[in-house]
């Protein structure tokens, strides 16, 4: 379904789901989710920003993501791209690579970025055909083949290496913050927690998660909010469930991070 510019679609057979929208020249603040997200410009030209480098995207090149990905895009003034995208769930994903034979435990993008790649006619069209009742078979080798090719060229196995004692604060903060975005979370909580002063904290957490603690925690509230709202829960009850406090603020910090309201968001949902 169209709505305002973004289209939503999910398939329930390979358990992917597809999504595009044109972007404006409003720039949305960085976000992130808990998916793969691999996509391209379909029209015109945008800049992507992911982990603190900004790019150049024209049509046909293919930027490519990692959960937990700090991400945002913008488009010159006067322009509208639309960009195009498959998202992918760590378990699908962990299955596929398994099903190609690539069982690593901790697959990750080794780079954000694939200009005019090979690959594009794939994508698209795996794109074009992402929750059609038709086309079962091109579908799963569509999407075995392109993830195939992916992993050879761009993708890499974490290293079990040790973290260092300031990751591991920031770590268990950002563990704190997924367990506990319903409760009225504060500033002073997150940097005992850490161990820091409140200064020292932000300027430590930022530079490790290229985003702002209170940004942050926006923004698992918001991606907590797309689960409850797919789920089937009342806009009333997943405000007050993700720690909002009220429709109102929801909605406020709904729009900043994905460029429409929740009731939208639900409606696109619905009618997939």
């Amino acid at each position: 379904m169209k709505f305002n510019d973004k289209v939503y679609r999910t398939d329930s057979n390979l358990k992917i789901t597809a999504f595009s929208y044109k972007q404006g020249m409003k720039r949305l603040p960085l976000q992130f989710h808990d998916k793969y997200e691999i996509g391209f410009v379909k029209e015109g030209e945008v800049f992507f920003t992911c982990n603190g480098r900004e790019y150049r995207l024209r049509e046909k090149d293919m930027y490519l993501m990692n959960p937990e990905d700090k991400y945002c895009f913008r488009a010159e003034e006067g322009q509208i791209p639309a960009v195009c995208a498959v998202l992918i769930d760590p378990k699908r994903m962990k299955q596929a690579l398994c099903e190609i034979g690539r069982a690593e435990e901790k697959f990750f993008f080794s780079t954000n970025t694939v200009y005019q790649s090979e690959q594009m006619g794939r994508l698209i069209r795996l794109y074009e055909i992402v929750g059609s009742a038709e086309c079962g078979f091109e579908k799963e080798e569509l999407f075995l083949d392109l993830l195939g090719h992916l992993f050879e060229h761009y993708g890499e196995q974490k290293g079990q290496t040790e973290a260092a004692p300031m990751a591991d604060s920031i770590e268990k903060v950002c563990c704190y913050i997924k367990d506990h975005y319903s409760e009225n979370i504060t500033l002073e909580q997150l940097s005992q927690m850490a161990g820091f002063s409140k200064y020292y904290f932000i300027r430590v957490f930022s530079k490790e998660m290229k985003i702002s603690p209170h940004n942050y925690l926006k923004a698992v509230r918001v991606n907590e909010a797309i689960r409850q709202i797919e789920n089937g829960n009342s806009l009333a009850e997943t405000a007050i469930a993700c720690g909002f406090g009220d429709q109102s603020h929801m909605n406020c910090c709904f729009r900043q991070y994905k460029g429409i309201s929740p009731k939208q968001y639900k409606s696109m949902h619905e009618n997939q």
